[in-house]
Protein backbone atom coordinates (compact mmCIF):
# COMPACT_ATOMS: atom_id res chain seq x y z
CA UNK A 1 0.00 0.00 0.00
CA UNK A 2 1.79 3.27 -1.07
CA UNK A 3 1.23 6.45 0.71
CA UNK A 4 -0.82 8.25 -1.44
CA UNK A 5 -3.43 5.31 -1.68
CA UNK A 6 -3.35 5.34 1.90
CA UNK A 7 -5.05 8.33 2.42
CA UNK A 8 -7.95 6.79 1.35
CA UNK A 9 -8.25 4.08 3.79
CA UNK A 10 -9.83 4.13 7.20
CA UNK A 11 -7.78 3.19 10.82
CA UNK A 12 -8.41 -0.44 11.32
CA UNK A 13 -7.38 -1.14 7.40
CA UNK A 14 -3.94 0.94 7.80
CA UNK A 15 -2.82 -0.51 10.95
CA UNK A 16 -3.07 -3.78 8.98
CA UNK A 17 -1.95 -3.27 5.35
CA UNK A 18 -0.38 0.30 5.38
CA UNK A 19 3.77 0.22 4.71
CA UNK A 20 3.01 -4.03 3.56
CA UNK A 21 3.58 -4.83 -0.08
CA UNK A 22 3.07 -8.40 -1.71
CA UNK A 23 6.61 -9.73 -1.34
CA UNK A 24 8.20 -9.70 -5.12
CA UNK A 25 9.56 -13.09 -5.22
CA UNK A 26 7.14 -15.61 -2.94
CA UNK A 27 4.28 -13.19 -3.05
CA UNK A 28 3.64 -13.49 0.74
CA UNK A 29 1.10 -10.42 1.62
CA UNK A 30 2.65 -10.07 5.38
CA UNK A 31 6.14 -8.66 5.39
CA UNK A 32 8.08 -11.87 7.08
CA UNK A 33 10.44 -10.83 9.72
CA UNK A 34 13.81 -10.39 8.03
CA UNK A 35 16.93 -11.35 10.43
CA UNK A 36 20.10 -10.58 8.39
CA UNK A 37 22.54 -8.28 9.91
CA UNK A 38 23.83 -8.07 6.20
CA UNK A 39 22.16 -7.43 2.61
CA UNK A 40 24.36 -9.28 -1.15
CA UNK A 41 25.72 -5.81 -3.26
CA UNK A 42 27.41 -6.01 -6.44
CA UNK A 43 30.39 -4.66 -5.46
CA UNK A 44 32.04 -2.41 -2.68
CA UNK A 45 29.44 0.56 -1.97
CA UNK A 46 26.83 -0.92 -4.70
CA UNK A 47 23.53 -2.08 -3.31
CA UNK A 48 22.41 -4.97 -5.30
CA UNK A 49 19.11 -3.79 -3.42
CA UNK A 50 18.68 0.47 -3.01
CA UNK A 51 18.53 0.97 0.86
CA UNK A 52 20.03 -2.10 2.44
CA UNK A 53 23.60 -3.21 3.14
CA UNK A 54 23.53 -3.79 6.60
CA UNK A 55 20.42 -3.86 9.31
CA UNK A 56 21.54 -1.31 11.50
CA UNK A 57 20.93 0.80 8.44
CA UNK A 58 18.16 -0.40 6.77
CA UNK A 59 15.86 -3.74 7.11
CA UNK A 60 12.88 -4.08 5.54
CA UNK A 61 11.03 -5.57 7.98
CA UNK A 62 12.05 -2.08 10.18
CA UNK A 63 10.77 -0.35 6.84
CA UNK A 64 7.47 -1.64 6.80
CA UNK A 65 6.61 -0.42 10.58
CA UNK A 66 7.93 2.78 9.49
CA UNK A 67 5.71 2.94 6.58
CA UNK A 68 2.69 1.62 8.84
CA UNK A 69 3.40 4.43 11.19
CA UNK A 70 4.00 7.51 8.68
CA UNK A 71 0.46 6.21 7.31
CA UNK A 72 -1.12 6.09 10.61
CA UNK A 73 -0.24 9.81 11.28
CA UNK A 74 -0.97 11.14 7.49
CA UNK A 75 2.68 11.71 6.88
CA UNK A 76 5.02 10.53 4.32
CA UNK A 77 7.89 9.02 6.53
CA UNK A 78 8.54 7.32 9.53
CA UNK A 79 11.68 6.40 11.66
CA UNK A 80 11.61 3.44 14.40
CA UNK A 81 14.70 3.45 16.51
CA UNK A 82 15.46 1.07 19.26
CA UNK A 83 14.80 2.99 22.36
CA UNK A 84 12.57 5.82 23.08
CA UNK A 85 15.63 7.84 24.09
CA UNK A 86 17.59 6.98 20.96
CA UNK A 87 14.69 8.77 19.51
CA UNK A 88 14.87 11.75 21.47
CA UNK A 89 18.24 12.35 21.30
CA UNK A 90 17.65 12.08 17.33
CA UNK A 91 15.26 15.07 17.76
CA UNK A 92 17.46 17.06 20.53
CA UNK A 93 20.41 16.96 17.78
CA UNK A 94 18.26 19.02 15.42
CA UNK A 95 18.90 21.88 18.24
CA UNK A 96 21.63 23.89 18.98
CA UNK A 97 23.96 26.03 21.31
CA UNK A 98 22.03 28.67 22.39
CA UNK A 99 18.77 27.42 22.00
CA UNK A 100 16.18 26.92 24.74
CA UNK A 101 13.43 24.37 25.01
CA UNK A 102 9.98 24.09 27.29
CA UNK A 103 9.81 20.83 29.01
CA UNK A 104 6.88 19.05 30.70
CA UNK A 105 7.43 18.66 34.29
CA UNK A 106 6.19 14.76 33.90
CA UNK A 107 8.33 13.69 31.29
CA UNK A 108 9.73 10.35 31.40
CA UNK A 109 12.72 10.61 33.71
CA UNK A 110 15.24 9.02 31.00
CA UNK A 111 14.18 12.36 28.91
CA UNK A 112 14.64 14.91 32.17
CA UNK A 113 18.10 13.45 32.43
CA UNK A 114 18.81 13.96 28.82
CA UNK A 115 18.24 17.41 29.00
CA UNK A 116 19.74 17.87 32.54
CA UNK A 117 22.69 16.08 32.58
CA UNK A 118 23.64 15.48 28.44
CA UNK A 119 22.03 18.26 26.59
CA UNK A 120 23.03 21.30 28.85
CA UNK A 121 26.57 20.57 28.66
CA UNK A 122 26.58 21.80 24.91
CA UNK A 123 24.69 25.01 25.56
CA UNK A 124 20.71 23.76 25.37
CA UNK A 125 19.04 24.97 27.62
CA UNK A 126 15.87 23.52 28.72
CA UNK A 127 12.93 24.82 31.32
CA UNK A 128 10.26 22.61 33.18
CA UNK A 129 7.34 23.53 33.97
CA UNK A 130 2.97 22.30 34.19
CA UNK A 131 1.89 22.46 30.69
CA UNK A 132 -1.45 22.76 32.05
CA UNK A 133 -0.91 26.14 33.09
CA UNK A 134 -1.12 28.00 29.74
CA UNK A 135 -0.05 31.26 31.48
CA UNK A 136 3.16 29.99 32.88
CA UNK A 137 4.16 28.28 29.37
CA UNK A 138 3.06 31.46 27.72
CA UNK A 139 5.44 33.21 30.33
CA UNK A 140 8.59 31.08 29.76
CA UNK A 141 8.87 31.34 25.86
CA UNK A 142 12.02 33.41 24.67
CA UNK A 143 12.77 34.27 21.27
CA UNK A 144 15.57 31.55 21.39
CA UNK A 145 12.40 28.81 22.17
CA UNK A 146 12.49 26.04 19.61
CA UNK A 147 11.13 23.32 20.79
CA UNK A 148 7.86 22.63 23.09
CA UNK A 149 8.47 19.01 24.27
CA UNK A 150 5.72 17.68 25.72
CA UNK A 151 4.73 14.20 26.76
CA UNK A 152 1.05 13.31 27.00
CA UNK A 153 -0.93 10.93 28.72
CA UNK A 154 2.05 11.03 31.36
CA UNK A 155 2.19 8.82 34.42
CA UNK A 156 1.48 8.38 36.42
CA UNK A 157 -1.74 10.80 36.74
CA UNK A 158 -2.42 10.41 33.08
CA UNK A 159 -2.83 13.75 32.56
CA UNK A 160 -3.78 15.09 28.64
CA UNK A 161 -2.28 17.97 27.47
CA UNK A 162 -3.83 19.61 23.96
CA UNK A 163 -3.69 23.56 25.21
CA UNK A 164 -0.03 24.37 24.46
CA UNK A 165 -0.86 24.68 20.31
CA UNK A 166 -2.77 27.39 21.37
CA UNK A 167 -0.47 29.43 23.38
CA UNK A 168 2.58 29.03 21.32
CA UNK A 169 0.45 30.09 18.60
CA UNK A 170 -0.67 33.04 20.41
CA UNK A 171 2.43 34.53 21.60
CA UNK A 172 2.96 38.14 19.71
CA UNK A 173 6.34 37.55 19.93
CA UNK A 174 6.37 34.50 17.80
CA UNK A 175 4.10 36.04 15.45
CA UNK A 176 6.94 38.76 14.99
CA UNK A 177 9.75 36.92 14.09
CA UNK A 178 7.89 33.49 12.64
CA UNK A 179 5.09 35.12 10.84
CA UNK A 180 4.80 31.89 8.59
CA UNK A 181 4.97 29.29 11.31
CA UNK A 182 2.04 27.12 12.51
CA UNK A 183 1.22 24.97 14.85
CA UNK A 184 -1.05 22.00 13.80
CA UNK A 185 -2.27 19.96 16.80
CA UNK A 186 -4.10 16.82 16.08
CA UNK A 187 -6.38 14.90 18.74
CA UNK A 188 -6.76 11.11 18.34
CA UNK A 189 -9.60 9.85 20.72
CA UNK A 190 -8.79 6.49 19.71
CA UNK A 191 -5.52 6.24 21.49
CA UNK A 192 -5.54 9.71 23.69
CA UNK A 193 -2.45 11.21 22.02
CA UNK A 194 -1.04 14.62 20.52
CA UNK A 195 1.01 15.37 18.26
CA UNK A 196 2.54 18.92 17.71
CA UNK A 197 4.34 20.06 14.36
CA UNK A 198 5.86 23.45 13.98
CA UNK A 199 6.87 24.68 10.51
CA UNK A 200 10.26 24.21 8.32
CA UNK A 201 11.03 27.76 9.21
CA UNK A 202 11.51 26.82 12.69
CA UNK A 203 13.04 23.46 11.46
CA UNK A 204 11.77 21.66 14.54
CA UNK A 205 9.43 19.29 15.71
CA UNK A 206 8.29 17.66 18.48
CA UNK A 207 6.31 14.18 18.88
CA UNK A 208 4.29 13.56 22.27
CA UNK A 209 3.88 10.31 23.67
CA UNK A 210 3.11 8.26 26.83
CA UNK A 211 5.75 8.42 29.16
CA UNK A 212 6.42 7.74 32.93
CA UNK A 213 6.47 11.02 35.38
CA UNK A 214 10.53 11.98 35.98
CA UNK A 215 12.51 11.44 38.79
CA UNK A 216 14.30 14.24 40.01
CA UNK A 217 16.96 11.88 41.95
Amino acid sequence: MSSDSARTYGLVTLCIHAGQEPDPIHGAVMTPIVLSSTFAQNGPAELKYPGYDYSRAGNPTRTALEGCFAALEGAKHGVAFASGCSATMALLLMLKSGDHVLVGDDVYGGTFRIFDKVMKQFGIDATFLDMSDAASVKKALRPSTKLVWMETPSNPMLPLRFGVAVIVIGCPSRRRSHASSRVALRRKASRQAARVSISPSWGRRCSTGRAPRSTRL
